[in-house]
């Protein structure tokens, strides 16, 4: 009997990580509404129910110097950018991370450090094996497909998304979307990277904005920041910034009506995402 028990056990934790059959988390993970489907979800152990947690996040990801300037990810108003030098709104944030000209502050850093919160809180919504969710520290794409976040990022006032990650020369088009919904869907509006004789961000309905040439390395760092302002008549306006290398930083803006969701990354093949911090304004309830 007990060895019966524990090759359930097993097997349940290759279910988890591999996705060789549903489990219990998994449907619950699965539903368009998850995990706030289930009330009593608190993924990160904080004490604070998902439903009503501002950041569902690893305790190591507050602990950690990413940057390595001596700061903690937790006390790091910059926590992904070791040169951030400059602030121009006095808000304590430097200017190359700050999202915009008044005050702001961080609500959220993610490290993604946690293999098993990774697991638990993304999940991949076309090819299953396109995105690796169980690194330490990374979400990583290996061919093309997407992924959704469980939960939502945006507060009701102005929200921002800043993405860090790397993207190899053969992919040609890396996007990242405020609201992504459960599947692949064709209204999702979000800030892309496109490869062409340059790399260049867009946003739909937006003219591409060139990034420069891609960086000598194979794997070039990318980070992508989307500011969204909430408008009239359910749209809102999107704005996005972004850095391919050490190119300079260009910017698109787009007014949309963007559907429901939560934040998500596509990728035609392959890419990684290695840090998410939230930004909201000093004034955001």
């Amino acid at each position: 009997m007990y060895r019966w028990f524990l090759l359930l056990l097993v097997c349940s934790a290759c279910n988890r990580v591999f996705g060789i059959a549903d489990t219990d988390l998994r449907e619950i993970l699965d539903a368009p509404a998850a995990p706030d489907a289930d009330p009593r979800a608190d993924h990160d152990g904080d004490g604070i129910k998902d439903v009503e947690d501002p950041c569902i996040a690893s305790e190591v990801d507050l602990l950690i110097d990413s940057d390595g300037d001596t700061l903690a990810n937790g006390d790091d108003p910059c926590p992904f950018d070791p040169a951030a030098t400059g602030d121009a709104d006095g808000d304590g944030i430097g200017d190359v991370c700050d999202p915009s000209g008044t005050p702001d502050r961080v609500r959220c850093v993610m490290a993604l450090s946690d293999p098993d919160l990774n697991i638990a809180m993304w999940r991949v919504r076309d090819d299953p094996l396109s995105w690796q969710l169980y690194y330490p520290r990374a979400l990583v794409a290996s061919s093309a497909g997407s992924i959704a976040a469980g939960f939502s990022f945006e507060s009701p006032a102005v929200t921002t998304i800043a993405v860090t990650g790397h993207v190899p020369p053969s992919t040609t088009r890396f996007a990242v979307y405020p609201r992504a919904a459960h599947g692949p869907a064709a209204d999702e509006v979000g800030c892309e990277l496109v490869a062409g004789t340059a790399w260049s961000l867009a946003t739909a309905g937006s003219p591409q904005t060139s990034l420069g040439p891609y960086p000598a390395s194979n794997n070039a760092r990318f980070w992508m920041q989307l500011v969204v302002t909430p408008a009239a008549n359910d749209s809102v306006t999107l704005r996005c910034r972004a850095r391919l290398g050490t190119n300079p930083i260009a910017k698109v803006e787009t007014r949309a009506a963007l559907p429901a969701g939560t934040v998500g990354f596509a990728t035609t093949a392959g890419g990684t995402v290695t840090s998410i911090v939230i930004y909201e304004r000093d004034d955001a309830p």
